[in-house]
């Protein structure tokens, strides 16, 4: 039994990174690597916010320790500017990756 509970707070401590690409259709049509965008994740029961991750040149970010559960993605375009939210489920592994988003 105390294998079990050792098993059991283990799993509960566990964390991940969330990661992914984000894109922005250029003016030639095609979706291009966003760079600089503000990515956060936000829980849908209490509303917390982790620390905002920014996207690289190649429009890839990473969100370290975030715990299992379901969150909502949300991808500022500027500090001011338009907010896309998108659900995703942070799994119990150490990546999870999330597909490349289009954002207009």
């Amino acid at each position: 039994m105390f294998v079990a509970l050792c098993a059991t707070a283990a799993a509960a401590h566990q964390t991940t990174t969330v990661r992914g690409r984000i894109d922005r259709v250029g003016a030639d049509g095609h979706p291009h690597p966003a760079p600089y965008l503000t990515v956060t994740l936000r829980t849908p029961d209490t509303g917390h916010r982790t620390d905002p991750s920014y996207t690289g040149r190649d429009g890839m970010y990473y969100i370290y320790g975030v715990a299992p559960g379901t969150y909502y993605l949300e991808v500022r375009v500027l500090p001011l500017g338009a907010l896309y939210t998108y659900r995703i489920e942070a799994r119990s592994q150490p990546y999870t990756d999330v597909a490349p988003l289009v954002v207009p």
